[in-house]
């Protein structure tokens, strides 16, 4: 039973964590302003010789705040999260980082569990875990 209570606390953070940070928009919405070929994909796995493609899920996002643009392209560890999450991560002028995935339209799959809650528990939770440990050796220090 705390365990399936514990899965829909850790969907529920997640979701919320989602709506607040991200933005939504549909691949349409860039192809109408501008052409993949002015992003440059940042997954870790791409190659920069083949020319850039959307991911197949139509849905893309990127962070509502600059300040986590600017930690994604400064710490290698967050671009190689979101790779291992499953997304795509590119760069634009405009756009600064956005990602998607690259799924087809599948009945029942299930993004938050394939995707946003892995998403949530490197990014957020591992980070706090990490954040911890280090407040708790610098107290031993003093």
């Amino acid at each position: 039973m705390k365990k399936i209570q514990d899965e829909i606390a850790l969907e529920k953070a997640t979701r919320e964590w989602v709506k607040a940070t991200f933005i939504s928009f549909s691949q349409d919405e860039i192809k109408e302003q501008c052409s993949a070929d002015e992003f440059v994909e940042k997954t870790p796995s791409a190659n920069a010789e083949k020319p850039t493609t959307f991911p197949k899920w139509q849905t893309m996002w990127r962070f509502g705040s600059i300040f986590d643009n600017i930690t994604l392209e400064e710490d290698d560890r967050h671009l190689q999260a979101f790779a291992d999450c499953g997304f795509r991560v590119y760069w634009h002028y405009d756009y600064f980082c956005t990602f998607g995935i690259d799924v087809d339209n599948e009945e029942n799959y299930d993004f938050y569990k394939s995707h946003w809650i892995p998403l949530y528990k490197a990014l957020v939770l591992d980070m706090a875990r990490n954040v911890d440990v280090n407040n708790s050796k610098t107290k031993t220090k003093k």
